[in-house]
Order: structure tokens, then C-alpha cells, then sequence
């Protein structure tokens, strides 16, 4: 069986924390020294009742410490083929060591001792000769390293390896939500630098013509829907936004986060969506962001929030069937805006009343069918001005509008501008 070394770093993946707070009651449980190593054999961790007394910590900088580090990383391997806690002899002692693993591959290991399994008597120090003649330790040397040692029988030994292996298995499976925790952070943080740096790129005046308002108002329709996917999407915009405008002062960030939260969370109760559990999710994730100082962290805490929320709301709607049918209908108007569309037609589409379907778009997004088609099909005008488009008539033709005079005035209506005003802000060069 090949056994593969993760290219991961242990520091960069496992929560160093929280594993020296396991570590050091391990060691003050059992007496017995404990380090975390790489797959190098090299110590990232180390809990020792006394580094001073340690024989792991006197042999660093002398060559027999090179042994003792191809001694663990062989010990590493060993023990992540066998599936299992590894004893091996290092030296002249006893250790154990037990592979830390992240996604089939070995990441390092939890190491236990060394220790004696025997007790102090006439013959123990000739069993340290060798280290005595390598390391160039004298009597004295020798001697408090015997005495500090830990001593355990077989026995003993074998169950400090189980509950080693206990505690390597909890450092993986913290290791696994840890690390879903850190990649989440770095895409949100990379997904949001982009939009930043799109930001910037734009000009100024075009920059006031975004509509955080209708942002905001669209971001709160997806999760009423339990649009999971589609809403995370937006509110990475959104955070971005936050992030660019606050520029990065913390107690504007946590305003901010916890504006939208107490609106979404409103807006929710105010379509039937009240639950114990809604109520709990904000108060939890509230808790957390106003504690909270670092605004990576404190995107991922809405993150989260909002996840927890789409889905409390959704239950709290007792999964409605209404949910699936305005989704069919919304994802049906949003690929055939550009048509002749009419509320009979998605009706027919999705097998249900056209006066159903109305209700529908009004309990479910607070919005009609007809403003919500004008909105979508706006949304995609402004989209192909923005790629390169600069003739009204085809533009209006292209998202569904026979009359270019009247695609005008709903755009004026949408955006504030007319077309041919918004094209000159687009056309306009970002100023330096």
C-alpha cells in the first residue's frame, strides 16, 4: 500500500489553537510528552511536562537529533499504512505516533513519549551508553534524563496509544471543518478582490448608477425562494460592496452585516416565514459578527447566517409547493424574456393557473409578473450595453421591447438615465 504526503502545510491547514489546547491537557492528563509532526518528522506542536529535562529537547542541534527525526518520519508512514497507532523504538526509549490524514493523504502525526517501559534499575544506564557516547552527555545529563522520563508498562502503554489515536481522530475530523472553513474564506476573499478590483476599474459616475437597494431587494427574493446557490452569488456582491465602501473600518462592516441580516430576517417574518428557528439563527450569528474583529471572519459568520436562514425559512414554509413553481417560472422568464411573454404563457409552461401564478410572484417575491419580466429584461439591456451594444432599437429588440420609445422610457424608469445618456457614463474614461 502507497501511502501519499499531502502537499499541505500542518500550520496553514489545522487549527494550531485549539490542537495545543488538546496537547497540553493531554500532557498534564497522563504525564506523558506529546508533539505534533510533519511528514518530515519535524515538531510543528510540543507539549513537554519539562523541555529543560527532555531528551527530545537536549539532543536538538546535535547529529543524533538527525535519527531521531528519520526515526518519526518512518514512524509516520508505518503507522498511516497500517491504519493504526505505531510503536517504535527512538534511541534508546519508546514512542508512539498516530498519522494525521486529509483527504487520503498523510499530513503528519501526533507523536507520544518517549517513555521507559521498564523501571529505573542497575541496568538502565548501559542501555544508555549510546546515547550518552553520541550525544556526549555526562553522568549527571544521563541521569535526569532517566529520572524524567515517563514510565509505563505494556499495558498502560497500549491504552495512552488508544487514547492517542482517540484524540488524532478528532484532530482529523476538526482538521476537515477547519480546513472547509479556511477555503471558504479564501474564495470569499478572492471572489470579492475581484469585484473590488471591478469596482475600481469602473468610472466614477458609472459607479453611482448600481443599485445596492435593488441588490439587496433581489438577494432577499432569492433566499425567500430557497435559492441557495443564486443568493450566495449576491451576496458576495454585496459584501464586497460593503467592504469597498467601508473601507475595511470594522464597525461599519458590522453595521452593515447586521442591517442586512435584521431586514432579511424581517422581511421573512413579514411572508409568513416566523419560526423559533429563524429567530435563534439571527441571534446566534448576531452574537457572533458584533464579537467578531476580523472582517474575513465576520463575512464568513453571514455566510454561514444566511445559509442557516435560507434553510429555516424554507422549513418554516413548510416546504411549499409554491416554491417550486415559482422557481420554474422565474428560471422559465429568465431564458425567454427576449420573447413575446406572457403571464398565460409561463402559466401553461409550469401546468398551472395564469391567476395562481400572479398570486405567487406577489407572496412569493412582493413583486408583480409584469414588474418582474420589465425588471429582468432591463437587467439584460444593461447587460449588452455594458458588453459593447450602443443601438438603442436592437437593444430593446433584443430583450423583448417591439417599441424603442417606450423601451426607453421604462429604462429612464429602471436606471435613472435613458439609454443613449447611459451609454455616453459607459463610454466615459475611469478617471486617474
Amino acid at each position: 500500500m502507497t501511502i501519499k504526503a499531502s502537499p499541505l502545510l500542518l500550520n496553514k491547514v489545522l487549527n494550531i489553537e485549539e490542537i495545543e489546547k488538546l496537547l497540553h491537557n493531554f500532557t498534564s492528563l497522563t504525564k506523558i510528552d506529546v508533539s505534533l509532526v510533519d511528514v518530515f518528522g519535524n515538531e510543528v506542536i510540543s507539549e513537554r511536562i519539562d523541555p529543560s529535562r527532555s531528551v527530545c529537547h537536549l539532543v536538538k542541534g546535535l547529529e543524533y537529533f538527525n535519527l531521531c527525526q528519520k526515526n518519526t518520519k518512518y514512524a509516520i508512514f508505518k503507522a498511516a499504512e497500517l491504519g493504526e497507532p505505531y510503536t517504535f523504538k527512538c534511541g534508546e526509549m519508546i514512542r508512539c505516533i498516530a498519522p494525521v490524514f486529509s483527504d487520503g493523504m498523510v499530513l503528519g502525526g501526533v507523536s507520544l513519549g518517549p517513555v521507559l517501559l521498564w523501571d529505573t534499575d542497575d541496568f538502565v544506564p548501559l542501555e544508555f551508553n549510546n546515547l550518552k557516547k553520541e550525544c556526549g552527555f555526562n553522568e549527571e545529563q544521563l541521569a535526569t534524563i532517566i529520572n524524567y522520563t515517563t514510565r509505563l508498562s505494556a499495558q498502560k502503554m497500549n491504552s495512552a496509544a488508544e487514547l492517542l489515536a482517540f484524540i488524532v481522530g478528532y484532530i482529523c475530523q476538526e482538521e476537515n471543518e477547519f480546513f472547509k472553513q479556511r477555503t471558504k474564506i479564501m474564495m470569499q476573499q478572492r471572489q470579492i478582490s475581484e469585484l473590488i478590483q471591478e469596482q475600481k476599474e469602473m468610472p466614477a459616475r458609472k459607479r453611482t448608477l448600481s443599485k445596492e437597494k435593488d441588490l439587496e431587494r433581489d438577494f432577499v427574493s432569492l433566499v425567500l425562494l430557497g435559492d441557495k446557490a443564486q443568493a450566495m452569488g449576491l451576496l458576495t456582491e454585496i459584501l464586497g460592496r460593503i467592504l469597498s465602501k467601508s473601507k475595511a473600518n470594522l464597525n461599519i462592516i458590522k453595521t452593515k452585516l447586521l442591517e442586512l441580516l435584521t431586514e432579511l430576517s424581517k422581511t421573512a417574518s413579514e411572508m409568513g416565514s416566523q419560526s423559533l428557528e429563524l429567530a435563534s439563527t439571527l441571534v446566534k450569528y448576531t452574537a457572533k459578527i458584533v464579537s467578531e474583529n476580523n472582517f474575513d471572519q465576520m463575512f464568513l459568520w453571514a455566510q454561514e447566517a444566511v445559509e442557516e436562514l435560507t434553510s429555516a425559512i424554507y422549513l418554516a414554509r413548510g416546504f411549499q409547493k409554491s416554491n417550486e413553481n415559482i422557481i420554474k417560472a422565474t428560471n422559465y422568464i429568465k431564458m425567454y424574456y427576449n420573447e413575446d411573454l406572457k403571464l398565460e404563457d409561463v402559466a401553461e409552461h409550469i401546468y398551472i393557473n395564469p391567476y395562481y401564478l400572479s398570486h405567487l410572484f406577489k407572496k412569493e417575491l412582493g413583486i408583480t409578473f409584469s414588474n418582474y419580466l420589465r425588471k429582468i429584461r432591463l437587467d439584460n439591456a444593461i447587460i449588452l450595453i455594458q458588453k459593447g451594444e450602443r443601438e438603442v432599437q436592437r437593444i430593446a429588440s433584443l430583450v423583448g421591447y417591439n417599441n424603442s420609445s417606450y423601451f426607453i422610457k421604462v429604462f429612464k424608469n429602471h436606471v435613472g438615465l435613458t439609454p443613449y445618456n447611459y451609454i455616453k457614463v459607459i463610454e466615459e474614461k475611469p478617471k486617474n
